[in-house]
């Protein structure tokens, strides 16, 4: 095929290579692997919010990014599957400033010595921003570490792979988070902050998702947001957030839950 010729009919902004490179890598795993919504398998770098994102369809990721220029409101949707060049193109270190804009039916990123080009995906993004400013009128703050470190052991028990969930309860201002394997039970107690939850109640959610956000959230205290128990948590930090939707509880994990939010 031809080489895409590139015009300057489009305003382009520019993003600092450092900072997509970190936001691509970082936010990877929360891209769709098995390409049955192409949309899903790319990462929406937003130029109204001034956010790169990244959604499989059950966990959002995103990050602020430092931009400039740029149409308002314009954005591009870069597929996953570049990163391993993007990897080999970009310096972690360096804050030279990108070229992205677009033409006609391709999208670009020039830097210095190199040249992206990509054919538009048209397909449209989700509205991330009703899902983002949804109404969360309950929160609290975690330590990070503590709460990575309960959930990975819940990982490492099996409980992701047997596609079963944690279950996140809070009572009389405290959170206890509960895990049940075919073979193993357990029950931990994680510290809460500036909670407002009176209520009682009991949330699940698949643990791989909450460490994946854990993983990568750059603040030590996480603030964490819900509506209620069958609703997303959204988590932030600084620069970054994720959306984590709940997950049904069923089964026989329903009594042990019962009798601890009783």
């Amino acid at each position: 095929p031809e080489w895409p010729v590139i015009t300057s009919d489009v305003k382009s902004g520019k993003i600092q290579e450092k900072d997509l490179l970190e936001s691509m890598v970082n936010l990877a795993p929360f891209l769709r692997k098995d390409g049955n919504n192409e949309v899903l398998t790319a990462y929406n770098v937003n130029w109204n919010t001034s956010r790169i994102y990244a959604c499989d369809g059950y966990r959002l990721g995103y990050k602020k990014l430092n931009t400039s220029g740029g149409r308002t409101g314009k954005t591009y949707l870069i597929l996953g599957s570049s990163l391993p060049v993007f990897k080999k193109l970009l310096d972690k270190k360096s804050e030279k400033g990108l070229i992205c804009g677009e033409s006609g039916s391709f999208i670009y990123i020039f830097g210095e010595d190199f040249q992206y080009i990509q054919r538009k995906i048209s397909q449209e993004y989700l509205d991330v921003e009703v899902l983002l400013n949804g109404n969360f009128s309950q929160e609290f703050d975690v330590d990070k570490e503590e709460l990575k470190a309960v959930v990975k052991y819940d990982v490492d028990l099996g409980i992701a792979k047997e596609r079963k969930p944690i279950v996140m309860i809070f009572k009389n201002g405290e959170m206890q988070v509960f895990g049940q394997t075919t073979r193993f039970e357990s029950l931990d107690h994680v510290e809460i902050s500036n909670s407002n939850i009176e209520k009682h109640f009991a949330i699940g959610f698949n643990p791989q998702y909450w460490l994946d956000a854990l993983n990568v959230v750059d603040t030590e205290k996480v603030h964490v947001q819900m509506a209620g128990n069958k609703n997303p948590a959204l988590l932030t930090g600084e620069e970054y957030g994720f959306l984590i939707l709940a997950v049904i509880i069923k089964g026989e994990i329903n009594k042990k839950i019962a009798e601890l939010v009783a």
